[in-house]
């Protein structure tokens, strides 16, 4: 180390010396000559000084001043300096790109006898310049990486579900099952799982057909379904479809459910069957519909065994439906009553076998014969007497629905007798049933006199629910001849003047704000004749 120092010495008494020759050049030159001195002393003398040649040492060094002196500084408006950190940032770190540093200058660390510097480059008078800043000024904490004063400890010291390592890694380690996203520890999103739920289904036209799907994970899963049959329908994870009757034969359509990055798929296949009609025939194993539920024809004993059997499967509950079977070698029946309602088989081949197609024989509903409307009198007896036919020749029972008051069903006899205080108009609906299907028609029960209705002395008889009685006429040869009736609801007798053209009376009667007309139905020629009512 002695040996460079008084080398750097003796290289400095020189260039003083030789400089001080060349008449106080040296120190006129500017700063970057100056520059370009040192540099050429140091590229091209110093060899000369190792070697002791002196001489060619001056000649050198007034060289290098010569050289130097042609070296002319950069005028200030062509001078630039640029910071990446825009100024003295020692937390930060940057460069420098200047006349003097082209390439750049960038920020640097420097440590030693316990300190941590920074040495920070920055442009002043457009110009390149350092300075260094001990890092331990900012805090304890800071020390110099990487060209910047850096705070030791980590941003991040706690995590839910990780533990952060120290500084300087400050790397954050998630716990098993976790992983690290965003600097935060969460559980991995993992494809949703089907569970357990059948896709496989045999169905029967006109039934109502539901499908749950069932699927699992942490997100919100959304369903969708691709190649639905038509009519049906995808609400949520509910699928529901009631086939039509053209829509026979296998089904397949794909269920799918995504948690909005995995996504899982399934195939659903569904056979349908058509309902079996009238005289439908169902040979063993066959599937078969009957008003939309679905059953399966499992087997039956033949005729002759004891208590011979048939059996079959609802295929939409799983239940197995065994019933007793009737009936001879020409002929064996059974019937079972399922979802509320009856079916009747016969054998379809020979039942003395086993295993015999089996036919069935549908219900017919029963056909109420016409009534009709019916026109009744107070005090007077109403009788009508119900009468139907059932192509399946079933026990029918009749049926009175909104009896009146004082009415009566005896099997198939209506009867009823109206009071004074029944005066009015009857919707009576009487059916006919067979104990499953049935027929019905709404009777018309009213007093009101119609169109064309005859009266006679004394006769009781409703207008628009009054009751009033016919009290006689006077006959045409009388003077001023008139008619009277007696309106019950009130008491009142109302008597008005009757007029007769050739022998035909007629009389206008007012009653509540209306008019009704009637003409004689008999004999004028004789007191109380007939009248009818002439309406409209």
């Amino acid at each position: 180390m002695k040996k460079y120092i008084i080398l750097i010495t003796i290289l400095l008494l020189l260039v003083i010396s030789s400089s001080g020759a060349l008449a106080g050049s040296y120190s006129e030159l500017e700063p970057i000559q100056k520059q370009f001195y040192w540099s050429c002393i140091k590229s091209d003398c110093l060899d000369f000084i190792y070697a002791k040649q002196y001489g060619k040492w001056k000649t050198c060094v007034s060289d290098c001043i010569s050289k130097a002196e042609t070296i002319k500084p950069i005028p200030v408006e062509e001078l630039f300096c640029e910071d990446t950190d825009k100024g003295i940032d020692y937390k930060n770190f940057g460069s420098v790109t200047s006349n003097k540093y082209p390439n750049g200058k960038d920020d640097f660390c420097y440590s030693g006898n316990g300190k941590s510097y920074v040495f920070e480059s920055a442009c002043k008078n457009n110009k390149y310049v350092r300075y260094q800043k001990n890092c331990k000024e900012l805090g304890q904490a800071y020390s110099c990486i990487e060209g910047a004063c850096v705070n030791s400890v980590c941003d991040l010291q706690n995590v839910d579900n990780g533990v952060v390592a120290e500084f300087p890694d400050c790397a954050i380690s998630c716990n098993e099952g976790y992983i690290l996203e965003d600097n935060v520890c969460v559980k991995p999103n993992v494809p949703p799982v089907f569970g357990l739920f059948d896709v496989t289904h045999e169905i029967a036209v006109a039934g109502e057909f539901t499908i749950e799907i069932i699927a699992t994970d942490d997100e919100v899963l959304e369903y969708s379904a691709e190649n639905l049959p038509a009519g049906a329908e995808l609400n949520g994870n509910i699928f529901t479809w009631t086939p039509g009757e053209n829509q026979l034969g296998l089904f397949q359509f794909k269920f799918i459910v995504t948690d909005g990055e995995f996504t899982i798929e399934k195939t659903a296949k569904v056979e349908v069957f058509p309902n079996l009609g009238c005289d439908g025939i169902a040979k063993k194993k066959d599937y078969f519909g009957l008003d939309g539920h679905l059953f399966k024809y499992l087997d039956s004993d033949k005729i002759f065994n004891s208590n011979p059997q048939v059996k079959f499967k609802d295929i939409n509950t799983g239940e197995h439906i065994e019933r007793v079977i009737g009936g001879n070698i020409d002929q064996a029946y059974f019937d079972f009553k399922f979802y509320g309602k009856k079916y009747n088989f016969v054998s379809a081949s020979d039942p003395s076998i086993n295993d015999w197609d089996i036919m069935y024989k549908c219900n017919h509903a029963p056909v109420l014969d016409p009534i009709g409307n019916k026109k009744i009198k107070f005090d007077q007896e109403l009788v009508i007497e119900l009468s139907a036919t059932d192509e399946d020749g079933d026990p029918l029972q009749y049926i009175v629905a909104t009896m009146p008051v004082g009415a009566e069903l005896n099997g198939n006899i209506f009867t009823w007798t109206p009071t004074k205080d029944q005066i009015g108009e009857y919707h009576v609906m009487f059916i006919v049933s067979d104990g499953e299907l049935e027929d019905s028609e709404v009777v018309k029960i009213s007093e009101d006199l119609e169109c064309d209705d005859i009266v006679k002395d004394n006769e009781y008889f409703v207008l628009d629910n009054i009751l009033l009685q016919y009290k006689g006429a006077d006959k045409n040869t009388d003077t001023s001849p008139k008619i009277k009736f007696k309106n019950l609801n009130t008491g009142e007798t109302l008597e008005y003047s009757v007029s007769f053209v050739n022998q035909q009376g007629s009389v206008t009667l007012k009653l509540g704000g209306k008019v009704y007309g009637f003409v004689s139905a008999s004999d004028t020629g004789v007191d109380d004749f007939d009248i009818m009512y002439k309406c409209g």
